[in-house]
């Protein structure tokens, strides 16, 4: 049997929001245009004391695509996604939030354009708006389409 070569891992950091995570989950898995493509989902628990685990192995028994489970004791969100990063198998990484709901096209198009510039020290940034699933935060304000305006036309 070969091995499954991932070329992108999915890094999520959370803290005690698993409803969240939960829509965010299912969301990556139904990525409809990944043919000839492999990933991996990394959930990042930064010491959760709700139904993270439970619900993220849940949705392992029953995803098309690789899914591990790191829980570590509360250090914050960057020390979540640095343990990750860690213990991630691709030689991609698309780091989103536990709020993140992306569209069918997400994956497919953070591949598709590392491929159109292949270089290891380019980052792809990519447009978030707020789903009505989401409760309002003042702090969104900081990811949202508002900041990235200012990086329109560029590269």
């Amino acid at each position: 049997m070969s091995k499954r070569i991932c070329i992108l891992s999915i890094i999520i950091p959370t803290y005690n929001r698993c409803q969240i995570l939960e829509k965010c989950l299912i969301a990556i898995d139904q990525q409809q245009q990944l043919e000839g493509y492999r990933l991996e989902i990394i959930v990042a628990d930064d010491g959760s004391t709700d139904a993270t685990e439970k619900v993220t192995q849940e949705f392992a028994n029953n995803s098309c695509w690789p899914v591990k489970y790191y829980k570590q004791t509360n250090q914050g969100a960057n020390a979540a996604r640095n343990m990750a990063i860690r213990n991630a198998e691709g030689w991609l990484l698309l780091i989103i939030n536990d709020d993140t709901i992306p569209v069918p096209t997400m994956v497919y198009s953070h591949i598709k354009e590392h491929e159109r510039y292949p270089e290891p020290n380019i980052g792809i940034l990519g447009r978030v708006t707020v789903s009505s699933d989401i409760p309002y935060s003042p702090i969104s304000k900081l990811h949202l389409d508002a900041s990235f305006d200012k990086y329109a036309n560029e590269e």
